[in-house]
């Protein structure tokens, strides 16, 4: 009887123990395939003698400001709950310019001061930044505490006026606690 006894407070305790870990299940919600997405228009404006004074050609910069509260997705949470943040490659994409006329380009993650050189320059494609998986770990905590971010672009175009679009975005997984 002591045995069977013994055994029914074994199965109430492992009872007990795999329902607390469906409580913290109940706790949070993980919200998948959120898309982090911001392009910018980016101007450059001159007139074409003084560019052709520069032999390395016309420098060129501007900034793209990632903020997960301007997200629709994620509008339905309180962004101030987020638990965890798991990011997928970033992604980026040159468009509305013709090719050989961007001469160089490099993104920036400005706080924390990760460069990438984009070292083939091809428009209309989409390419992904050449990051390892520590650096997208970096990205991720970085949202997670300040829920925003900031990539420069910048570099050299061959004449002026020139004018392209720069999108960068990426896939994240992001797990919210609902109940504190």
């Amino acid at each position: 009887m002591k045995k069977l006894q013994i055994f029914g407070y074994f199965v109430i305790a492992l009872m007990v123990l795999s329902s607390c870990e469906k409580v913290k299940d109940l706790n949070t919600v993980k919200v998948n395939d959120v898309e982090i997405s911001e392009t910018i228009d980016v101007d450059i404006v001159g007139d074409k003698a003084a560019g052709a004074i520069i032999s390395d050609g016309i420098p060129f910069s501007d900034t793209i400001h990632v903020n997960l509260n301007e997200i629709e997705q994620l509008e339905p949470y309180l962004l101030n709950k987020i638990s965890s943040i798991s990011i997928d490659p970033v992604n980026y994409t040159i468009t509305n310019i013709g090719d050989d006329i961007i001469q160089s380009i490099s993104i920036k993650i400005v706080e924390l001061n990760i460069t990438t050189v984009i070292e083939n320059i091809v428009v209309g494609e989409q390419f992904q930044i050449d990051l390892t998986t520590d650096q997208l770990n970096l990205i991720a905590n970085h949202l997670l505490s300040t829920r925003e971010i900031t990539f420069e672009i910048y570099g050299t175009v061959a004449e002026s006026p020139a004018h392209f679009k720069v999108n960068i975005n990426s896939m994240a997984d992001i797990e919210f606690e609902i109940i504190t």
